[in-house]
């Protein structure tokens, strides 16, 4: 085994303590570089014996992994050798001459079709290319990394800019309906409306019960049942009729509810559309993840929801943001 002196190796070097050793060397044809252009062939068996073949002339030896320096044990019939792996890839296996700056090489016989080297020079080109190739995809992951974190920080402003126009036209439409007196007015309408529905529902229910009572009280105390409820009697047929009672008497209430707060509403629903809507400028819209269309205008949900969705395709997305001061949420 002849080895080379390489002073600049030290960089180059790359071996891993973790890996199995006679994984890595046996059931392998190893090819031994030397520059005089000779055949030597090393084969490692899982016995740690050794067949080494120099221009076809075989001789036997032994091989030794010794972990406790991480070193490889080479003994033949005159010589010995201790050597420290130092570098391996999937075509070459550098080992170190303990204590020297001198390598021996070893390449995957399997890969001579694509690395023969036939000089000292090809075997440094080698590991100049391979750290050259190296340190090109170590410079390209960290352009790809910084161009990541660029767009992410773009992108974080973006939202960030986004989160502060939503707030800006929120306070704008809010000043607006805030100095709207027509708007004030239907919401005082509106407010005004469920006040005295609540009390309707209210008093006619104790109004109700207060009947139901005095009725049955004066009923249990005589222990009979009016003539003119006929087949009411009974505590059951009583509750029936007071239940039925209560709904009669507010059902036309609920009926005028549903159809003035109705309109009320729709009208509080209208001035809030228009006053956001004139509001809105062009830059406000969003662009459709799904169809690509740039018409996604934004859509006031309540105090921080915002909503969007595509006029084109329908996608339909939302976002939260944080809103301080007084707010006009839909009725």
């Amino acid at each position: 085994m002849k080895t080379y002196i390489l002073d600049t190796f030290n960089r180059f070097k790359r071996y891993s303590d973790s890996l199995d050793i006679k994984t890595v060397l046996c059931n392998k044809s190893w090819w031994v570089f030397n520059d005089l252009g000779e055949k030597e062939i090393y084969l490692f068996q899982e016995d740690n014996t050794l067949i080494i073949a120099v221009k076809g002339i075989v001789s036997n030896a032994t091989w030794k992994y010794i972990s406790a320096n991480n070193s490889l044990l080479i003994s033949t019939k005159s010589e010995s050798y201790l050597l420290h792996p130092a570098f391996i890839d999937e075509v070459i296996f550098a080992l170190q001459l303990d204590g020297t700056s001198q390598y021996s090489f070893m390449i995957d016989e399997t890969q001579r079709d694509s690395f023969a080297p036939k000089t000292l020079t090809d075997i440094t080109n080698y590991f100049h290319d391979k750290e050259s190739k190296q340190l090109k995809a170590a410079l390209i992951e960290t352009v790809r990394i910084e161009r990541e974190k660029k767009e992410q920080r773009q992108q974080e402003l973006a939202e960030k800019e986004r989160d502060e126009r939503l707030i800006q036209l929120s306070k704008e439409r809010n000043n607006v309906l805030a100095n709207d007196d027509y708007y004030k007015k239907l919401q005082r309408k509106g407010n005004l409306i469920e006040t005295l529905m609540g009390l309707i529902v209210v008093v006619s229910a104790l109004a109700i019960l207060v009947v139901f009572i005095i009725f049955y009280s004066e009923i249990a105390a005589e222990s009979r049942f009016p003539e003119w409820l006929g087949a009411f009697g009974g505590f059951l047929n009583w509750l029936l009729f007071g239940v039925m009672g209560w709904w009669v008497a507010i059902f036309p209430f609920i009926l005028i509810h549903i159809l003035l707060d109705g309109s009320n509403n729709d009208k509080i629903k209208s001035i809030q559309k228009k006053t956001w809507d004139s509001l809105l400028k062009e830059s406000d819209y969003e662009k459709c993840p799904k169809c690509s269309c740039n018409s996604v205008p934004p859509k006031q949900v309540n105090f921080s929801c915002f909503s969007y969705k595509c006029p084109q395709c329908g996608y339909y997305s939302f976002r939260n943001v944080v809103i301080k001061g007084p707010y006009y949420s839909p009725r």
